[in-house]
């Protein structure tokens, strides 16, 4: 399987209900499916009862690469309960942003954010589009937009997570890590489930930020890059992402410290 290789378009999403590797193989387990024979690379953490074990980075320990040649080998190895798996690269989904393979990762944490968090999961595409100095929002570009936002939508309603992003080479922060560093990058296109933000901030940060917004299953999903929005609102929207991005951050972080 042809190898992924930077800059990625990344989805990320962080729940609160399941472990990194639960996420990773409920996304798994709806694209999957058991019959002909298809091509899985799985990364694996190693060790004695393993899956009792808590961890920051996925780059910690010695991760071992596995060939699976079916949906049933995969399962045969999330079954062992002296293995993790950080990370599945495998064809993507139809309709979703095309190229060779797909990765569905975790992200790595701080050691402190270990203690509690769950760890983030993304899932990564070729973003070699997006390297390109000037975005012309032309056909091609907005494709991508189109699959981007399709499988950002379709993975919201499969994970149900408290929230998700759409980044290029950046990875999602987990709650803990937002609150030692709020600078984050991550919610320039985001999604926030209402429980986490609130409706009273959901409309605080529309009326500030004068952000494109849409409802998307039990929450609202924020969209401020050109490339990204309808094409009717490229041009009307010029909010300042950042601030918004810090902003939204915070008041994540904000929850999760009560709750």
């Amino acid at each position: 399987m042809k190898q992924l290789s930077a800059p990625f378009l990344e989805i990320g999403l962080y729940s609160h209900d399941q472990s990194g590797e639960e996420s990773i193989m409920t996304l798994f387990d709806f694209i999957a499916t058991p019959g002909p024979s298809r091509l899985y690379e799985v990364r694996l953490l190693q060790g004695d009862d393993m899956k009792r074990h808590k961890f920051a980075s996925i780059n910690d320990r010695v991760s071992k690469e596995v060939r699976c040649v079916s949906y049933s080998d995969v399962k045969q190895v999330h079954s062992d309960r002296d293995a993790i798996i950080l990370q599945i690269t495998m064809p993507t989904r139809d309709k979703w942003p095309a190229g060779d393979a797909m990765i569905i990762t975790q992200n790595s944490i701080s050691q402190q954010a270990s203690k509690n968090d769950n760890h983030p999961i993304s899932v990564l595409f070729s973003g070699d589009m997006l390297s390109r100095p000037a975005l012309n929002i032309n056909k091609p570009l907005k494709h991508l937009a189109e699959s981007a936002l399709f499988a950002f939508k379709e993975i919201i309603e499969i994970l149900k997570p408290e929230y998700a992003s759409i980044t290029v080479d950046y990875n999602l922060e987990s709650p803990y890590d937002l609150l030692l560093d709020g600078r984050t990058l991550a919610f320039r296109d985001c999604y926030v489930s209402k429980r986490v933000l609130g409706k009273v901030m959901t409309a605080n940060i529309i009326d500030k930020y004068g952000v494109y917004h849409e409802n998307a299953l039990n929450g609202t999903v924020f969209i401020s890059s050109p490339w990204l929005l309808p094409l009717e609102n490229k041009d009307n929207i010029k909010c300042d992402y950042y601030s918004m991005s810090v902003d939204i951050g915070q008041q994540i972080a904000e929850y999760f410290r009560k709750s």
